[in-house]
């Protein structure tokens, strides 16, 4: 259970001060840099309330960030069709890791240093992250395993996990087609498309 915070207290401001990091870290990303501040609100208070972020500073000077979801299946199915929006109670829900952001704007030096920090903190994982390249509306899924992870377990899992991914939208295809006969709007392109 989380302990309410006064607006003075140690901990409420170590989160602020984390905040108004990200926040100078994305107004240097080319890619992030002109995102919505709604945007940083609902991507960066959620690991930052559960702690679930590595922040790599130099010399007192935020260079590179990565936040992360433990999703479930149907979560997981919803964020890779709407990247833009996790639920609140699904950052923590289920056991597929998901790298949400990756903000590393001064070279490709600290994102190598990100990466290998979230290899040695997740080192028998395998996770995922979509991609965006900047002026792009589409994005890519990109994996990643620990350095423990065995290679074809890694495999054998992300196939899995595609697997339960196909499903999930499978099952909300056949309850919104379900939801438009019973509201008497079941139309033909919808029963063929299925």
């Amino acid at each position: 259970m989380t302990t309410p915070s006064s607006p003075n207290s140690p901990a409420l401001a170590d989160k602020f001060t984390i905040l108004g990091k990200l926040a100078w870290l994305w107004m240097n990303s080319p890619l992030h840099h002109y995102w919505e501040v709604d945007l940083l609100s609902r991507f960066a208070l959620p690991p930052i309330e559960l702690g679930q972020y590595l922040l790599l500073e130099r010399e007192g000077m935020p260079v590179a960030y990565c936040s992360w979801a433990h999703l479930d299946s149907r979560a997981e199915a919803a964020y890779m069709l709407d990247a833009s929006h996790i639920a609140l109670p699904d950052w923590n829900c289920g056991d597929h890791l998901w790298f949400v952001d990756w903000v590393a704007p001064f070279g490709k030096a600290d994102s190598l240093e990100l990466k290998n920090r979230l290899a040695d903190k997740f080192p028998t994982s395998v996770a995922r992250a979509i991609r965006v390249k900047r002026g792009s509306r589409t994005g890519r899924v990109m994996e990643f395993r620990g350095r423990d992870t065995d290679r074809q377990a890694a495999r054998e899992l992300l196939s899995g996990y595609y697997r339960d991914f196909l499903a999930s939208i499978d099952a909300q295809k056949t309850h919104q087609v379900r939801m438009k006969k019973k509201n008497g709007h079941a139309d033909a392109e919808v029963k063929t498309a299925l």
